[in-house]
């Protein structure tokens, strides 16, 4: 896909990791008619289970993906969409209101701040890995601006 230089195939596998980053796990972390002290084990299971088989998932394969632009010279159009995805997801994972409910509400499901941290590290290692390809003039700092 990076070599082939198709957007709209790009454009569509960074719309289905949205959906799962921002917009799912958006809705699993929204309070929207919840009571915060009234969690079920079957909420605290969705999350688990969301986190681990679908969040995570998505979350790797995105950071993957930016490896790859930068390590392949990709477009860096490309690579600022990947960055503005971490950022949604970053949002997306701090409201998490609901996760700590789910927390507080007997054993640990997943860490409240877990999923945050887990999309930093993701953006930092993009940042780290990309480092030395603006050393060599890659006009990538555009791409980490935020």
């Amino acid at each position: 896909m990076i070599s082939s230089g198709d957007p709209s195939r790009f454009k569509m596998l960074m719309e289905m990791a949205r959906q799962i980053l921002v917009e799912k796990w958006g809705l699993l972390l929204q309070r929207g008619g919840r009571s915060l002290y009234g969690v079920t084990e079957a909420d605290k299971q969705a999350v688990a289970d969301f986190y681990a088989d679908e969040f995570l998932m998505a979350l790797i394969s995105i950071v993957d993906l930016g490896i790859e632009l930068i390590r392949f010279d990709g477009q860096t159009t490309w690579l600022g969409f990947v960055v503005e995805l971490l950022v949604g997801a970053f949002d997306a994972s701090s409201e998490s209101e609901h996760l700590q409910a789910v927390n507080h509400a007997g054993d640990l499901s997943v860490p409240f701040a877990r999923p945050t941290y887990e999309v930093y590290l993701g953006a930092r290692l993009l940042a780290t890995y990309a480092l030395p390809a603006i050393g060599r003039g890659k006009h990538l700092a555009c791409s980490f601006a935020r």
